[in-house]
């Protein structure tokens, strides 16, 4: 988990939000029956593309 958490991090620097802004939104929006189309619209790249 912690590897997991620590490249999801390292992604948002390199793809760049702010890693902070980022983490804020996922914990937010994240649900147990989230669908896995709204999972990928979580990862930093499509995070990026839908909060310019």
């Amino acid at each position: 988990m912690r590897w997991t958490l620590y490249s999801l991090i390292e992604s948002c620097q390199v793809v760049g939000p702010k890693p902070l802004a980022w983490l804020n939104y996922v914990l937010e929006n994240l649900r147990d029956d989230t669908p896995p189309d709204q999972l990928k619209a979580m990862l930093p790249y499509y995070y990026k593309k839908s909060h310019e």
